[in-house]
């Protein structure tokens, strides 16, 4: 498991502070032996803990490098191994303090969800209800009652819900156990009754959800005013080697009184007590290291990891066995069920796969064809022909003009002209007949013109007609790319919706994606920042805010690493917002005025907003 990164400012302070010892002067006879990284066991702890620019050490190095100074003497090669220790053990010390942290606040965040999402309390009563059988049976089996209706409903509700037993009232629940089965003592009234128990057991778990999370709460508040203790070290500032030799035996001890102070959670203690008022000697404060290293640090683990323990979410078993249980029988079930309905749901496979099969020809692989070959080769149209509207004109000049010239015995200049008119659409001469003609139908039909004339204006339609399906053809010519797009573009937009939300559910299950618990976790971590950064806050912040401070930019630190695009200018950016917040010696009003730059910069792109609203 990687370490969170505890802060960009202890970080690079730790390692400038360690690379500055490099510039001490050493006489001259360890100048030529260091040449040598492998003459002696010294020498090889400097070279292990030199890597520490890179590879922060872990403690085994570094009590291993603490090992090779007992009994040696108080040389300056050895106070510069112990410096280089020192700086090691802050680093490492740091960075287990700000791991046991982040897991309290996973825990913390768990029982908040628990505590305000009916939901969320009813599963974690499901996923515990084995357990709290199991303390049943253990009541009952203990106690043993005639009738499990006889059993106190304090002792009930307590075996089933244990936080709500305390020691006031453990003394009196087990003195009614002692004689419940006589029924001599009732239980006491102020007590939790079946009621409540049938009833509002979410309520309960809810209720038990909230204690965890204060619990666990007060745990990450110590650990968070330790890493405000460590973060606010006036030596990161000043330096461990900034008066040479001379100064670096009373530097190490200040360093291991604040390391002892935060590892042994108390500044009266007898062990701190002796180490203040002792002279900084190589071998007291290479012990005390070597004890904080080994001991110290690896205790104050033991009592995060009992209380997260006893705190902790349910296990993977726990939040499995519903599914454990139930899955089996389901799946049978549904397995029975799509065996007996096999021939059925084989033709809805076949159906479904032809309805898309079709969908994807017919709607998107044809139209999208249909476009290449539009611009490849032009417009299809209606399929009319110019030489069909010319020899259709011609015939009808040709019939108007015959019938002039029989009618009205016309020259030849004058038909030409009434040509031109009737390539304009003019048919006056044959309509005046026409007229005259009507005046007499009979007659007109056997002896005179009428029909003629009707044949002529049918003729004169079928030009009327070719000549619009020419426009039409040559508009639909024009316009048939246009059409081609708006009928792909449904089909095309039913596709972009279908692979964005195929898309979206694998980079969720990836975890590629910045779901709603993301970003509720990092706006609820914006709001304490805000919280943490009052306008009234002295500069600089005391040790427990500072604390809450670092441990809230880390969150941001491991959001920012974890969820946003590498090397984009959105990961750029907030990084270098978060950076600026860790600054200890950054005014309290500075700090505010990154904080509202961060919700006006990421806060709509990272969706904080729409985080509020759930």
């Amino acid at each position: 498991m990687t370490l969170p990164t505890m802060s960009s400012y202890v970080s690079t302070r730790i390692r400038d502070l360690s690379q500055s010892l490099d510039s001490l002067p050493l006489p001259t006879t360890h100048t030529q032996s260091t040449q040598d990284a492998s003459s002696t066991p010294i020498q090889k702890s400097l070279a292990v803990l030199s890597l520490e620019s890179v590879h922060p050490p872990s403690p085994a190095q570094l009590t291993g490098a603490l090992a090779t100074l007992q009994g040696r003497e108080d040389d300056e090669l050895e106070w510069v191994l112990l410096a280089r220790a020192t700086l090691g053990a802050y680093d490492a010390v740091a960075h287990r303090l700000l791991e046991d942290a982040r897991r309290l606040e996973d825990a913390i965040w768990y029982w908040r969800q628990v505590e305000e999402n009916r939901g969320q309390s009813a599963v974690y009563l499901v996923q515990t209800l084995p357990l709290r059988i199991r303390n049943l049976f253990q009541t009952l089996s203990t106690h043993r009652p005639t009738s499990l209706l006889h059993l106190p409903p304090a002792l009930l509700t307590s075996a089933l819900f244990p936080h709500t037993s305390s020691r006031s009232t453990s003394s009196n629940t087990s003195r009614r156990a002692r004689t419940f089965s006589t029924g001599t003592l009732a239980p006491s009234p102020s007590s939790l009754s079946l009621r409540t128990l049938t009833f509002s057991p979410l309520s309960l778990t809810r209720h038990e959800a909230r204690l965890k999370k204060q619990a666990v709460e007060r745990a990450r508040d110590a650990l968070a005013s330790d890493l405000g203790t460590l973060a606010g070290f006036d030596g990161l500032r000043r330096g461990i080697a900034e008066a040479g030799f001379d100064g670096l035996g009373e530097e190490v001890k200040r360093w291991v009184l604040v390391l002892s102070s935060v590892l042994d959670g108390s500044s009266s203690s007898p062990e701190l007590s002796t180490l203040s008022s002792s002279a900084p000697t190589l071998r007291t404060l290479s012990t005390s290291l070597h004890a904080l290293l080994r001991t110290s640090l690896p205790q104050k683990h033991h009592q995060t990891l009992s209380l997260l323990r006893e705190h902790a979410p349910p296990s993977a078993l726990q939040r499995l066995w519903p599914y454990l249980v139930l899955g089996p029988p389901a799946a049978y079930a549904l397995l029975r069920l799509a065996y007996n309905s096999r021939e059925t749901i084989v033709a809805k496979v076949k159906d479904a796969k032809e309805t898309v099969g079709g969908f994807v020809q017919g709607w998107v692989v044809q139209p999208i064809e249909g476009i290449l070959g539009t611009v490849r080769h032009g417009g299809h149209g209606l399929g009319v022909g110019q030489d069909s509207l010319r020899s259709d004109l011609e015939s009808l000049e040709r019939m108007v003009s015959e019938f002039a010239k029989e009618k009205y015995h016309l020259s030849e200049p004058e038909v030409a002209a009434l040509a031109a008119r009737v390539r304009d659409g003019d048919l006056s001469p044959v309509l005046k007949v026409y007229e005259e003609e009507l005046k007499s139908p009979l007659k007109s039909a056997i002896t005179g013109q009428l029909v003629r004339s009707l044949l002529i204006q049918i003729q004169k339609v079928k030009v009327d007609v070719d000549a619009s399906m020419a426009k039409l053809d040559a508009l639909l010519k024009s316009q048939e790319l246009t059409f081609g797009f708006v009928g792909v573009a449904p089909s095309l937009g039913v596709l972009y919706v279908v692979g964005s939300w195929a898309k979206g559910f694998v980079a969720g299950l990836r975890g590629e994606r910045v779901g709603r618990e993301q970003r509720g976790r990092v706006f609820d971590t914006m709001r304490r920042i805000d919280l943490i950064l009052p306008p009234s806050s002295p500069s600089p912040l005391p040790p427990a805010h500072l604390g809450h401070l670092l441990l809230s930019t880390s969150s941001l630190r491991s959001f920012a690493e974890r969820d946003l695009p590498r090397r984009s200018r959105l990961r750029k950016g907030f990084l270098e917002d978060v950076v600026l917040l860790e600054d200890p010696q950054m005014d309290v009003r500075d700090k505010r005025a990154v904080q509202e730059r961060m919700w006006r910069c990421w806060g709509g792109v990272l969706g904080w907003a729409r985080a509020a609203q759930v």
